[in-house]
């Protein structure tokens, strides 16, 4: 066997040097989606969202590669009304390591298929609870110390027999754990 390390510059991606506001009442859930935001769950980010959204201390950051009206035109009604109630901003640019964790209270990554979950480990370095779906390799990482796990409503193959077969997380399982954040501000100070 030979060892080949493979992960997270723990030198890089650190917790954020600033004290989170003990007063503070906002919770500012952070989505990074790059290239393929269907894969990442971003849809789903945003449904979740969006139900959460009539309470003012609700506040959303996608970080995206590409054109999420384009990608999702269905929902570009909700990301619009979501930007004019000031709760949403997505930033559309390529941002080199450590990326934009420290926007973020809570790093949510409700992926229907990953390889490795790197992004994962990248906000947990990064002092972030992580809310990720309940299916490998994403559940290897997380449990209820460190974030928040996402049922799983649906499982299927996908054409090529990839390794893991594809998940379809559950939105209202996702939005009962980002409540869980706003009941439970205080465990964000432990992170």
């Amino acid at each position: 066997a030979v060892y080949i390390p493979w992960g997270t510059n723990t030198d890089i991606f650190v917790p954020n040097t600033l004290q989170r506001n003990q007063k503070s009442q906002q919770v500012v859930f952070f989505h990074s989606c790059g290239y393929d935001p269907y894969r990442k769950g971003t849809d789903l980010v945003i449904k979740a969202f969006s139900q959460i959204a009539d309470n003012p201390d609700a506040f959303l950051i996608i970080h995206s590669q590409v054109d999420l009206n384009k990608m999702f035109s269905e929902l570009t009604p909700v990301i619009n009304k979501l930007i004019e109630n000031k709760q949403l901003e997505i930033i559309c640019k390529t941002v080199p390591p450590p990326g934009l964790y420290e926007l973020g209270d809570v790093y949510l990554y409700p992926s229907r298929l990953d390889g490795i979950g790197l992004t994962i480990v990248e906000a947990l370095s990064s002092g972030l609870p992580v809310i990720t779906t309940n299916f490998p390799p994403m559940n290897e990482f997380i449990n209820e110390n460190n974030g928040a796990l996402i049922d799983v409503s649906r499982i299927y193959a996908r054409a090529d027999g990839y390794y893991w077969p594809k998940n379809e997380p559950s939105v209202d399982s996702l939005k009962a754990k980002m409540l869980f954040f706003f009941d439970n501000k205080e465990r964000l100070l432990a992170y």
